[in-house]
């Protein structure tokens, strides 16, 4: 007597979050009855997160000498480093639930030779995080299909990812529409000791504001924005660059680390160097949010207190000159998977106030 297929079927692999996952569980029993205390079904997610850190030792090792009866303990000596590696691991559980197809895991129940098939429904919840997988950090789900066999046999385990992902609607969060502004202002010296011979000593400034039409978009859509920068430095500048930027943030037992990604669609225009005179200009381009899978809902499209997911537009400015040669600007932009008030077409941004120096 044995479980000779013993599987989980589902009729979709991938869904979202607040959908209904169905399908079957499949048994087909050979070799004559089967005695079980029941058959469960799981589905489970957890998000694991690990930071590594490297850490430094500095040891100094003394060595001595004879001298006739005497011991010279200073008369040599030596520093040496050590390095290794710590990891700092933590998780979170994102969902749990169960049931039992048959039995109740506590009386014994026979299974006759045969084939069987067990429909099952989950309802999952909203405010789900997405499948994630990146920089030492994930988000799994997983049904995990148990049979419980009786007379201290061990169960048969099958386990069975299935896909989920967040549902942002972009409607909902309030700042997702208004228009995106940050500004920068940064001070160039005039010289400095390594280009003149002489210290550095108060220069004049470029100041640049960054705007967008709005904060929220969805993947695919493209991101227009404005940069307007007003230049005093006496500096030339050499060209703009823009880029998409995802932000990741761990967290594991009283360490946080962040990682960098930068996304395909980045843009950069080059610029004809400008005279030392006071130089105004805008910037008018675009960049292109990755598709779903690359990009993922803002926060996960959830909250996590180990994963943090930020997304942002930067655009640089690169200068000419020896020392701090980029003016940066980053705005926060919010990721979501959808948006179910539909927001006017917006040509061009709307006028702002001149750039004060």
């Amino acid at each position: 007597m044995s479980a000779e297929i013993l599987d989980v079927i589902l009729d979709n692999v991938n869904h979202r979050a607040g959908d209904t996952v169905t399908g079957k569980v499949i048994l087909k029993v050979e070799g004559g009855s089967l005695t079980s205390k029941g058959i469960s079904l799981n589905l489970k997610g957890d998000a694991v997160v690990q930071i590594v850190e490297q850490v430094q030792t500095t040891l100094t090792r003394t060595s001595g000498q004879w001298h006739g009866s005497l011991y010279h303990s200073r008369s040599k000596s030596r520093t040496e480093r050590e390095y290794y590696t710590r990891v700092y691991t933590d998780s979170e559980t994102c969902l749990a639930l169960s049931t039992f197809l048959v039995g109740d895991g506590q009386h014994d129940l026979i299974l006759e030779e045969g084939d069987y098939s067990y429909p099952f429904t989950f309802q999952l919840p909203s405010g789900l995080l997405s499948v994630f997988r990146r920089c030492r950090a994930r988000v799994s789900y997983r049904l995990e299909l148990r049979l419980q066999q009786a007379g201290g046999k061990e169960d048969l385990l099958v386990k069975k990812h299935i896909g989920v992902r967040a549902d942002l609607d972009l409607s909902t969060i309030p700042e997702a529409s208004q228009v995106g502004e940050k500004t920068r202002t940064k001070i160039f010296a005039l010289s400095c000791l390594s280009c003149f011979g002489s210290f550095c000593y108060k220069g004049r400034n470029i100041t640049v504001r960054l705007r967008t039409s709005r904060q929220g978009f969805l993947p695919g859509e493209r991101i227009p924005f404005e940069m307007e920068f007003k230049n005093l430095s006496g500096r030339r500048i050499r060209g703009l660059t823009a880029e998409l930027i995802e932000v990741i943030t761990l967290r594991a037992q009283g360490r946080t680390s962040k990682h960098t990604v930068v996304l395909p669609g980045g843009i950069q225009r080059g610029q004809p160097e400008f005279s030392g005179k006071e130089k105004e200009d805008v910037w008018k381009a675009e960049v292109v949010v990755p598709s779903e899978g690359i990009v993922f809902p803002t926060k996960l499209g959830g909250g996590s207190k180990i994963i943090d997911l930020d997304y942002f537009l930067k655009v640089r400015i690169d200068v000419k000159g020896c020392c701090d040669r980029k003016v940066e600007v980053v705005s926060q932009i919010i990721i979501g998977s959808r948006r179910s008030i539909q927001l006017p077409i917006i040509e061009s941004l709307a006028s702002a106030e001149p750039l004060a120096v």
